[in-house]
């Protein structure tokens, strides 16, 4: 990773852990047998409300 004068290097304590968002099941590649190829599985949605920002922005990672 290089530091320059737009891309300052990292700092993690400017920034405030919301949240973890992960996938909580994970469908095998090439489907299943009866679905025609297609991967089925679960879909997994969260929604967080972020706001109002003290400064510009918000980074996600």
């Amino acid at each position: 990773d290089t530091a320059t004068a737009l891309t300052p290097p990292w700092m993690e304590n400017p920034y405030i852990k919301v949240d973890t968002v992960a996938a909580e099941h994970l469908s095998r590649r090439g489907g299943v047998a009866g679905t025609g190829g297609r991967p089925s599985g679960r879909v997994n949605r969260k929604t967080l409300r972020l706001g109002p920002l003290s400064r510009e922005g918000f980074y996600l990672a």
